[in-house]
């Protein structure tokens, strides 16, 4: 059984060529790397790899390798500056070293208890990630350095944290709402509400300036993209409700957003790569086929 296959293309999509087997391409925000995923078949067993190699082709390096089945491992998370990678695994969450393969638990997983969504701080040094369990969902900051864990919030409904310049976004839900996104500093303190939609958004990637976010409605089957300007907490329906679509990245300035429609049960296996606007959701499709995208725009 084959595996998926890494591309590399320009940013408008074009100059598409071939450079690896494998699925679920991450690039390192310098551009040097891609960290991807990768299935070993046999007639009697399946294993999955952590890989890295060259964004402009050559070998590749297995950094993990895991027997059992397919979907071992989650979305590889590049450190901001390139030096290390973070992903989900069968022990928890790991960081990984690209250039020498040693691994760290960051985060062990614990029967009924997982850790899930992670976000580094903008220096790199902190790591904030959800834990969910019976309960519901906390989010945590784990300190690289030292390894001391720090939780932020006690109430069991915030999840999905993402840091930028201006704190920690995460979705809270409540018993009166379908949940919306709030800010918080990186010791959990000045707390507030930032959207107030209703619609049960969850916060994805800021710009690098910490003015814009952009935020989503998960694609369980249709998904949505939104718009918000954190400084005034305003939030901006960016597509409707589309099948299937789901954000993979937006670019530093905050001005364009990659995103993904298809590979779910809703519309197709195979997908298409979109662009769209974030002033006024205007899109371009750049490739058609690719299920999982990466850039570093």
């Amino acid at each position: 059984m084959r595996d998926s296959e890494i591309w590399r293309a320009a940013l408008d999509g074009t100059n598409p060529r071939r450079i690896a087997a494998g699925h679920s391409p991450a690039i390192s925000p310098d551009g040097r790397w891609i960290a991807y995923l990768r299935v070993e078949w046999t007639p009697r067993s399946v294993a999955e790899e952590i890989r890295v190699m060259p964004t402009l082709g050559g070998s590749s390096r297995v950094l993990r390798h895991e027997e059992g089945r397919r979907g071992l491992f989650g979305q590889p998370i590049w450190s901001p500056d390139s030096r290390s990678l973070v992903v989900s695994g069968t022990d928890g969450l790991l960081a990984i070293e690209p250039e020498s393969g040693d691994t760290t638990v960051l985060q062990r997983r614990r029967e009924g208890s997982n850790p899930g969504v992670a976000s580094f701080s903008p220096d790199g040094t902190e790591l904030a990630f959800d834990v969910s369990d019976s309960t519901g969902a906390d989010v945590y900051v784990l300190s690289l350095p030292s390894g001391a864990l720090r939780r932020l919030t006690d109430d069991g409904q915030s999840a999905g944290p993402v840091w930028g310049p201006r704190g920690i976004a995460f979705a809270r839900h409540t018993l009166r709402d379908k949940g919306d996104i709030w800010l918080m500093g990186s010791n959990g303190d000045r707390k507030r509400r930032l959207t107030t939609t209703n619609a049960g958004i969850r916060p994805f990637a800021f710009s690098d300036d910490g003015r814009r976010l952009l935020a989503f409605n998960p694609a369980i089957h249709n998904g949505r993209l939104w718009a918000v300007d954190v400084e005034r907490g305003e939030s901006r329906d960016l597509t409707g409700w589309v099948g299937d679509l789901f954000p993979l990245g937006l670019s530093r300035d905050g001005s364009r957003i990659l995103a993904r429609v298809g590979c779910g049960a809703l519309i197709r296996q195979s997908g298409s790569v979109e662009r769209i606007s974030f002033a006024n959701g205007k899109k371009r499709t750049l490739a058609e086929g690719p299920c999982v995208a990466s850039w570093n725009a």
